[in-house]
């Protein structure tokens, strides 16, 4: 039996080749070509694939598909800044990109809600279609901290020990010296409270190195325990 089909012949390898060169080396080997385009990240006008592959063996007069690279079509990343995320992501919707949003902390209570930043940027050309992250205030939770007890220290250690407890000195009352000796505190002893706080302080006295507190602060300690202390006139 004799084949009245048309001769096969080996099909070139045109893919990462010119559209027009690609097109001319297989019409040279007698195939009919036909073209479509595909949004690519590769050079415009390039064969990024072609359709029977290369190296295959076609009858001649047979069509070769090649799909040829184009430039993708890019949007502009809006400003959504301050938006909450169904208005940001809305906005970004209607520049054909889409929009993810995620939950960042802030500790500014304004931004709460709402958008915070944007990854790309606003004003950045992206390709349409791509994903914009959307960055959303969530309120950051405060590390706790135990108040200590500070009373019967000196200021100057009431200071350091609240310092590295992770609180700060509030204001104090009385006597400013360093020496002084604390009495009251407020917060209360093992109080939980927010990293940061302040504790308010009630210092009397100079409570000196060796002198176990002076006179003055013996005075003003008697005061404080309800033994009345007598000056001379």
């Amino acid at each position: 039996v004799v084949s009245t089909g048309a001769p096969k012949v080996s099909v070139p390898d045109v893919e990462g080749l010119p559209y027009e060169k690609a097109k001319s080396d297989l019409e040279d080997k007698g195939f009919d070509v036909q073209q479509k385009t595909e949004e690519s990240d590769r050079n415009p006008g390039v064969v990024i694939s072609q359709d029977p592959e290369g190296g295959t063996e076609q009858e001649k007069g047979s069509t070769i598909t090649l799909t040829v690279a184009k430039e993708k079509e890019q949007s502009t990343v809006p400003d959504v800044l301050g938006k909450t995320c169904d208005e940001a992501t809305a906005q970004m919707e209607a520049n054909d990109l889409s929009g993810n949003c995620q939950e960042v902390d802030t500790q500014d209570p304004n931004q709460v809600g709402k958008v915070i930043s944007t990854s790309p940027t606003a004003g950045t050309q992206a390709d349409k279609g791509d994903t914009v992250t959307i960055q959303i205030g969530k309120q950051a939770e405060q590390q706790q901290a135990t108040v200590p007890t500070v009373t019967q220290l000196s200021l100057k250690d009431a200071r350091k020990a609240l310092e590295q407890a992770g609180l700060s000195v509030g204001q104090i009352s009385g006597s400013q010296d360093d020496n002084a000796v604390v009495i009251s505190q407020d917060p209360q002893p093992n109080t939980q409270v927010a990293q940061g706080t302040a504790v308010n302080l009630v210092a009397f006295g100079q409570g000196g190195n060796n002198n176990g507190g002076g006179d003055n602060g013996g005075q003003i300690f008697g005061g404080v325990n309800g033994v009345s202390a007598r000056t001379d006139d």
